[in-house]
């Protein structure tokens, strides 16, 4: 069976606390920042009038809520993410992925000097800087906590979770959260719209 994370991490455990902390509130933040970018690319409504910026931000935090609604996933639209956490009692070290859209971590997400790639895959060649040795060892994790059992370890960190129940309180935390980040200037919003 193929095994593909690309984005897969470790930590040692006694960091366990921290990164159910530090690293979901930088992933938070993280997100807060891309939602503020698509707001200011959003384009006037229908009849061709200027939204304010509020309205920009509830545009694409519904638009989000749906996406999460939905069976069919769209990149732009989706922001949910959490982290799947294994830590198995007999090693020293915890495993980690982040569950979402690229779009929502990536290579982007700056993560703490503490927390490594860890990532493995056995659909093309391993990369040059891991040796042969280490990639085995990084096989043999990943096999096991992915399709030998090894679920039983895993942990949820959820970051933003839209689902049914809750999307209304998550809806208004980012809402009051990106207010607080505050409307663009000017220059930043010419530059979003330069991006596109």
């Amino acid at each position: 069976m193929s095994i593909k994370i690309y984005y897969g991490y470790r930590f040692k455990k006694k960091y366990l606390s921290e990164f159910t902390t530090e690293v979901r509130d930088l992933h938070y933040q993280f997100v807060l920042n891309l939602v503020r970018e698509r707001a200011m690319k959003v384009k006037p409504d229908r009849n061709g009038e200027r939204l304010t910026w509020h309205q920009k931000v509830h545009s694409v935090l519904q638009a989000a809520v749906e996406a999460a609604k939905s069976s069919v996933r769209t990149p732009w639209d989706d922001i949910e993410c959490s982290w799947g956490i294994w830590c198995p009692p007999k090693s020293a070290y915890c495993l980690t992925v982040p569950y979402g859209d690229n779009s929502v971590h990536g290579d982007q997400l700056k993560l703490p000097e503490w927390v490594e790639s860890y990532s493995y895959w056995n659909n093309t060649d391993r990369p040059i800087s891991v040796n042969p040795r280490e990639w085995s060892r990084r096989k043999k994790a990943w096999r096991f906590y992915t399709q030998d059992g090894g679920q039983n370890y895993q942990m949820e960190l959820p970051v933003i979770s839209l689902r049914e129940g809750i999307a209304s309180y998550h809806h208004a935390s980012l809402t009051v959260d990106l207010d607080r980040l505050g409307e663009p200037s000017a220059i930043e919003m010419l530059g979003a719209q330069a991006g596109d």
